[in-house]
């Protein structure tokens, strides 16, 4: 039990250690001394209300996203609100799909709905975008804004060494 500990940062180990040191051996009495310390694990699936969809694009559009990554992060958090409000009947396939345009700064978000009328035709406005394709032109404009990011800094000569520090 003691190496469960070992991956932990510094705060959660000290508070599982003193667990460890009371249950000593017994791996079912330290899960349920786990569970006590931390309530609400005991759930095998998260909870959402349509607030926390509304709170993560509020919170979304004013982020830039930048790379694949801040993109998959977006898309992750999004999908498993939605999914599980879908579940629940409080939000339609409809809503799933159009709500992923509300995340993104107003930039990029009329960056997507241009490439999608040019790649797949005129689309009328109250019928949402398939999130496929949302996520198709996100991931087309990433990769374009790394080609372009990186070989202006190739013709210019310079390569980014860390944060912040350029070589000639």
């Amino acid at each position: 039990i003691k190496w469960v500990c070992w991956y932990l940062n510094r705060e959660t180990a000290t508070l599982w250690n003193t667990i460890v040191d009371q249950e000593a051996n017994d791996w079912d009495a330290f899960i349920m001394s786990l569970i006590e310390v931390y309530p609400g694990a005991l759930g095998l699936e998260r909870t959402f209300v349509k607030q926390d969809l509304y709170d993560l694009l509020r919170v979304q559009v004013k982020k830039d996203i930048e790379t694949e990554e801040d993109l998959s992060e977006y898309y992750r958090k999004y999908t498993e609100i939605t999914h599980y409000l879908i579940g629940q009947q409080k939000i339609t396939s409809d809503d799933f799909d159009s709500y992923i345009l509300e995340g993104l700064d107003p930039k990029l978000r009329q960056e997507v709905l241009l490439n999608l009328k040019f790649h797949f035709g005129i689309h009328h406005h109250d019928d949402p975008w398939p999130l496929d394709y949302v996520m198709q032109e996100l991931k087309f404009l990433m990769d374009d804004r790394f080609k372009t990011t990186r070989s202006k800094a190739v013709r210019r000569g310079v390569v980014q060494l860390s944060m912040g520090e350029e070589a000639t």
